[in-house]
């Protein structure tokens, strides 16, 4: 295992890292949790630095997307 993990790319296992939490950001976003809690939630220092990375991560701002993650599962 520790052969393993000094092989990994620290860059690498980086992007990956940021990959998974916006993910769960974007959960926590659909199911109406605050943009704040939501930064806090997923381990960013702070709200700006978690919007930064998210709309470089997912290609749109996170208020964005919580609204229209909310708009998308409201009934017809």
């Amino acid at each position: 295992m520790q052969a393993y993990l000094q092989a990994i790319d620290p860059n690498e296992l980086e992007r990956t890292l940021i990959k998974l939490r916006i993910q769960h950001a974007a959960e926590l976003l659909r199911d109406g949790v605050s943009l704040q809690k939501t930064s806090e939630y997923c381990g960013f220092a702070d709200i700006h630095h978690f919007s930064k990375t998210f709309k470089s991560e997912m290609g749109i701002a996170p208020g964005h997307y919580k609204r229209t993650s909310a708009s998308d599962m409201a009934p017809n």
